[in-house]
């Protein structure tokens, strides 16, 4: 599995992404991303890649920054549609972060192309996991 990262070219500022998220959610939405939550756990425990897709719904954030991304949500649907196992705006955004275990190209290709038809340059990263995670380094 790969992730493949589209980086759009322009700023969102963190404090404005946050903002567009309203100060409470609706408490279905809430158990719908913690019952997603526990499925993303599962799938990469059991290494069930086909689970992706479903256990990256969300809920709670995309739909209201979305506005603030143009073109987001059919670059979602272009990633999916492209072979992405599973596919979400990367923290805050304007990222976007598909995971696959094939189509590695085509994915990046249709992600940078959709964001450049809703007039926004990107560039795409293919990501190799690391296979011993994150750890500390030492700073001279």
């Amino acid at each position: 599995m790969k992730g493949v990262v589209a980086v759009p070219e322009f700023n969102l500022v963190t404090k404005t992404s946050r903002e567009a998220i309203p100060a409470q959610v609706l408490f279905q939405d809430a158990v719908f991303n913690v019952g997603r939550v526990a499925l993303l756990v599962a799938a990469l425990q059991q290494g069930d890649l086909s689970l992706l897709g479903a256990a990256m719904e969300d809920r709670l954030h995309q739909s209201f920054r979305a506005p603030l991304i143009p073109g987001l949500k059919k670059v979602l649907a272009a990633a999916k549609l492209a072979g992405a196992r599973g596919v979400t705006l990367s923290g805050a955004g304007p990222s976007v972060i598909a995971f696959a275990d094939s189509n590695f190209d085509l994915i990046a290709r249709v992600m940078r192309e959709t964001f450049q038809q809703n007039g926004i340059k990107s560039r795409v990263l293919v990501l190799k996991p690391s296979p011993i995670g994150a750890r500390a380094l030492e700073v001279k």
